[in-house]
C-alpha cells in the first residue's frame, strides 16, 4: 500500500536519470498497483496515481526492456498516449503483442508505427485487424498535429508509399468484391436500386476518399486488373453526384453559382467523359 502523498515522489523518481535499474521494478509496482487504503480501494487516490504514472510512463518505458514490466506499463496507457509513444519510437512493434492482448488495433497506432521505416511492413500487416470503416483513417490521421503543431516543431515524415497503397487496396476491395459477386450487403436493402452514387456508399465512402488523394493515378488505376472496374464506378458516380450538386446550386442561386466551379469538378468530369466512351464492367 502506497501513501497517497508519495505519488509525486514516485513520479519524480521514475523520471530521474539516476534511477538505478534495480529500482525499476519497485517504482513500476508502486505506480501501477491500484491505490488502496485500510478501507479498500480509494478512487480519488487512484486518480492521483494515474496522473503520476501518465507523467512517468515515457521515462519508464525508455528505461525498461523486460517484456513483463513493459507489458504492465502498456496496460495502463490509453490509446492516445500509446500512439504518441509509438510515433516517437518509445513503443515499437515488439510491444504490439502486449498491446493487442488487452485491446484491439486502432488507426493511430498503425500510422504511428509506420513512421519508422523498419516497422512499415508490420504496420501494414495490422490493417486487416481494423474494421473496414476505420482503414482509411490510417491515411487521414497520418499527421494528427497538422493544425496544432508549433512553428518550430518538426513536421510528420512523408507517408510510406507502400502504406498508402495498402490502404488504397483495402478501401477498394469491398466494391471490387461486390462487382465480382454482386450479392446484397448488410443494410443495402435500404438503398434504392436507382440510387445515384451507390458505389460511393459501399465501404463508408473510403474508396472515393482514397482516390481523391491521388488523381494523378486515376488513368493507371482504371486499367488495374483487380480494381479497375471499382475505380471506374467510383469516378463515374462521383462525377454524376458532383454534377447534380452543381446543378442544384445553380438552380438555387443562378447569379452566384452560374460561373463558379468546385475544386476538382473539371477534372472529374473530364475523367467521366473519357470513361463513358466505353462500358463499365459490372
Amino acid at each position: 500500500m502506497v501513501n497517497a502523498r508519495t505519488y509525486p515522489l514516485w513520479r519524480d523518481l521514475a523520471m530521474s536519470e539516476d534511477l538505478p535499474k534495480e529500482a525499476l521494478k519497485t517504482v513500476i509496482e508502486a505506480l501501477c498497483a491500484p491505490a488502496t487504503t485500510l478501507k479498500g480501494f480509494d478512487a480519488q487516490t487512484d486518480r492521483w496515481r494515474e496522473e503520476a504514472l501518465k507523467a512517468a510512463l515515457p521515462a519508464l518505458l525508455a528505461q525498461t526492456s523486460a517484456k513483463r514490466l513493459r507489458g504492465r506499463l502498456l496496460l495502463h496507457a490509453d490509446d492516445k498516449t500509446l500512439t504518441a509513444l509509438a510515433a516517437d519510437g518509445t513503443v515499437t512493434v515488439a510491444d504490439v503483442p502486449a498491446i493487442l492482448r488487452h485491446r484491439r488495433a486502432w488507426p493511430g497506432l498503425i500510422a504511428a508505427l509506420a513512421r519508422h521505416p523498419s516497422q512499415v511492413e508490420v504496420a501494414i500487416a495490422l490493417l486487416p485487424r481494423l474494421p473496414d470503416h476505420e482503414v482509411e483513417e490510417v491515411v487521414r490521421d497520418w499527421d494528427p498535429d497538422r493544425y496544432t503543431r508549433a512553428k518550430h516543431t518538426a513536421p510528420a515524415p512523408p507517408m510510406p508509399p507502400e502504406l498508402f497503397d495498402a490502404v488504397l487496396e483495402a478501401c477498394l476491395t469491398p466494391l471490387a468484391v461486390h462487382l465480382l459477386h454482386p450479392e446484397p450487403e448488410e443494410g443495402w436493402d435500404a438503398v434504392p436500386a436507382f440510387s445515384t452514387g451507390w458505389s460511393l456508399e459501399l465501404g463508408g465512402r473510403a474508396g472515393w476518399a482514397m482516390l481523391a488523394r491521388c488523381p494523378e493515378r486515376w488513368p493507371q488505376l482504371t486499367a488495374h486488373p483487380r480494381f479497375g472496374a471499382a475505380v471506374q464506378h467510383l469516378l463515374l458516380d462521383q462525377a454524376q453526384t458532383q454534377a447534380l450538386e452543381d446543378a442544384s446550386l445553380r438552380a438555387a442561386n443562378p447569379r452566384r453559382h452560374g460561373t463558379r466551379r468546385r475544386p476538382g469538378s473539371r477534372s472529374q468530369r473530364g475523367v467521366a467523359a473519357r470513361l463513358s466512351s466505353g462500358p463499365v464492367p459490372a
